[in-house]
């Protein structure tokens, strides 16, 4: 095959194989072709009774042993043809660039030519390490985030409430911020301050008393969602059908 393209797809020592960059691209070529005919495949019938094939799946790096595994592994139990590639990532995939069928996001999304699936209502709440606590007191009221170090995520420095029918909205400030949640979760387990984040990402950390939550009486207002996007098809595979009824079921 390297021969009749003209060009090396992997460079190998007696060692060691490693796949090029034109490697790399000509396999996302492949897999978007292995994909079709998959379709096409599916569409006489032959895998619907049965669904087989493989999924690429990509999920944030925080949904780790707590939330996807024992997701994935009851869904293989239960659809014994399908194998998994799982990818933990806090990094935006590109579907159709890198061979992905499937990726779970959280927060807001942007508008794209993926479809989407609603998972889950993407439930906010706000942390602290029990040392921070200790040291800095427990915030009573969303007014008294004034007095405390908040963890910033990018350029949100107004934290929205929700409580007996009423909204608030609270001005907060912190001398460490990221637009990486996954550090600012370390931060906080650091005893940095307060950190509003999605319970996914950190419910691990609170189950192990690592985290704990405050201002549980006040509904942080937010549009996030957890998601499961994939790339627009006429056709969608039942390997894929049933794997998104499955997550929907499973959140």
């Amino acid at each position: 095959m390297e021969d009749e393209l003209g060009v090396r797809l992997f460079d190998r020592t007696t060692r060691s194989i490693r796949i090029t960059e034109e490697g790399e691209s000509f396999r996302a070529h492949v897999e978007r072709i292995v994909a079709e005919f998959e379709c096409a495949r599916a569409t006489l019938g032959e895998s619907v009774s049965q669904p087989k094939g493989r999924v690429k799946l990509s999920a944030p790096a925080s949904f780790n042993e707590a939330i996807i595994g024992p997701a994935v592994c009851r869904f293989m139990r239960l659809y014994p043809e399908i194998e998994m590639h799982v990818d933990l990532t806090d990094r935006m995939v590109n579907l159709q660039d890198e061979g992905y069928d499937l990726a779970i996001r959280v927060g807001v999304l942007s508008d794209s030519t993926l479809k989407a699936r609603r998972l889950a209502t993407d439930l906010q709440v706000i942390v602290a390490s029990p040392d921070y606590l200790a040291a800095q007191g427990v915030p009573a009221a969303p007014e008294d985030l004034v007095r405390h170090a908040c963890l910033v995520r990018g350029d949100s420095f107004m934290w929205s409430f929700g409580h007996g029918g009423r909204e608030s909205t609270v001005r907060i400030a912190g001398r460490l911020g990221s637009n990486n949640g996954e550090f600012l979760r370390f931060a906080a387990l650091e005893g940095q301050g307060l950190l509003r984040t999605s319970h996914a990402r950190v419910a691990a950390d609170i189950a192990r008393g690592r985290l704990v939550r405050v201002l549980d009486g006040f509904e942080l207002n937010s549009e996030s969602a957890i998601w499961a996007v994939y790339l627009s098809s006429k056709h969608v595979l039942p390997k894929m059908r049933v794997l998104l009824d499955f997550l929907v079921d499973w959140f």
